[in-house]
């Protein structure tokens, strides 16, 4: 063998184990990397993990919160719905109840009336009958100032006046106090007894208003009042029944 031989020998040989080694380099590299980079996954994961329950902890915290706003909220919309409904059933009757005694009164405006002999009474049976009757004092004591045996004239007149007039004012009484329990009602009433109370009051207005100044008296006036009469009567038969309807559960899905 020559010297060129031996020195390609020994060059293919160099060739050779450096190859090795750059394939040995690479191998250990790729495996420092494949480590470095499984270790930082799983840190990552582990952070992941950290993060993600977290995450859960505080979402159960606040659908918990939830729950319990969501569970005060129902329970004091049925407190409330409650209330609401107790309200109503104690309104509508008392409602119902005072528009009955002022249409009773105020019918009673017209008609046959039948005051007592006042001939047969004496001053003090008088006044003690006046003031039954809500009669002021200052009235009473000037019609017992005029007392006598027999009793003028001028004073039954007048003893027959200031009843009729309490009259008026005992129906128009009840009927305020009518319309404003409705005004006060409000909030609780539903909307067709609502409207229903309304033209109640419009027409009982109505008839007080014209009893006052006498208005129906005559025969002209007849048939005006008897239209209010029915209107009213009609009303109240309405009233009635939207109330029993409501009261029993049965409430249209329109009425609130």
């Amino acid at each position: 063998m020559n010297v060129a031989q031996t020195i390609l020998s020994y060059l293919g040989g160099v060739s050779i184990l450096a190859a090795l080694g750059l394939l040995l380099f690479r191998a250990t590299a790729l495996a420092a990397v494949d480590s470095l980079f499984d270790k930082k996954l799983e840190a990552y994961k582990h952070r992941l993990d950290l993060s993600q329950a977290a995450f859960e902890a505080e979402l159960r915290k606040q659908v918990s919160v939830l729950e319990m706003t969501l569970d005060f909220e129902y329970q004091k919309r049925l407190k409330d719905f409650g209330l609401f409904t107790a309200e109503r059933h104690a309104n509508y009757p008392a409602i119902y109840r005072t528009f009955l005694e002022a249409q009773s009164l105020m019918m009673g405006l017209y008609g046959f009336v039948e005051y007592p002999d006042f001939s047969v009474l004496s001053a003090e049976e008088a006044e003690i009958y006046l003031r039954e009757r809500g009669i002021s004092k200052r009235e009473r004591e000037q019609v017992c100032a005029c007392w006598a045996k027999p009793l003028p004239r001028a004073v039954q007149s007048k003893l027959q006046i200031l009843l009729r007039e309490r009259q008026k004012l005992e129906a128009r009484r009840a009927f305020e106090q009518a319309r404003n329990l409705c005004l006060r009602s409000g909030l609780f009433l539903s909307h067709d007894v609502d409207e229903i109370c309304r033209a109640i009051s419009v027409h009982m207005g109505r008839y007080l208003a014209s009893s006052r100044f006498e208005q129906y008296n005559g025969t002209s006036g007849y048939e005006e009042r008897q239209r209010l009469e029915v209107g009213i009567a009609d009303d109240l038969e309405k009233l009635k029944k939207a109330m029993q309807r409501e009261l029993a559960g049965a409430t249209p899905a329109q009425t609130d």
